[in-house]
């Protein structure tokens, strides 16, 4: 301490400031660090979690118009029955490939658990969907497929619950480190 004491003006006067200079440099560097951490979540929740989202809300959407065609199928006349029949078979390609996607984009094992289950019950909806695409369909056959059609849409509802948890934990991190950057 007698050093600084017995330094000069122009000592003490580079010393303070190379101090808050340094100061300044070190908040700089942890804001920068942070920032960086902010852009890497961000990218994460639109590269992995929305894409799970988009395509399970896609999958749920074309069910249940597949579920809706089948509702009316046998209410309609030969020439309106082929065209339901072929947007059927659209919808069931559709929904075959946003099952396929929804396999591989799967963030977590979870989602990959329920994405499998998803599989597993639009094939046996399907299945037994197909009578209702016939003239002879009924209320019976309607209300047979009732079950299958609605455990298919619970499943579609928890995967998409699982990813949005998923997604609102990156944001929880993401508003973390922005409150800490802004702070700093």
């Amino acid at each position: 301490m007698n050093r600084m004491r017995n330094a000069s003006l122009q000592v003490k006067l580079f010393s303070g400031f190379g101090v808050v200079l340094a100061l300044t440099m070190l908040l700089g560097v942890t804001l920068l660090l942070q920032l960086g951490t902010l852009h890497n979540d961000g990218h994460d929740l639109a590269a992995r979690e929305l894409p799970v989202e988009q395509t399970v809300g896609q999958i749920g959407t074309l069910t249940n118009s597949y579920n809706g065609m089948a509702d009316v199928y046998s209410s309609f006349g030969s020439k309106l029955r082929g065209q339901i029949s072929d947007m059927a078979t659209k919808d069931t390609g559709q929904i075959g490939a946003a099952l396929r996607q929804l396999s591989t984009i799967s963030t977590s094992a979870g989602e990959r658990a329920l994405a499998r289950k998803m599989s597993s019950q639009w094939a046996t909806f399907h299945q037994e969907s197909l009578v209702a695409f016939t003239p002879q369909g009924s209320s019976a056959v309607l209300s047979r497929i009732y079950t299958p059609f609605t455990a298919l849409q619970k499943t579609v509802s928890a995967i998409s619950a699982v990813s949005a948890k998923q997604a609102a934990k990156l944001d929880k991190a993401d508003q973390s480190n922005y409150s800490s950057a802004r702070t700093l």
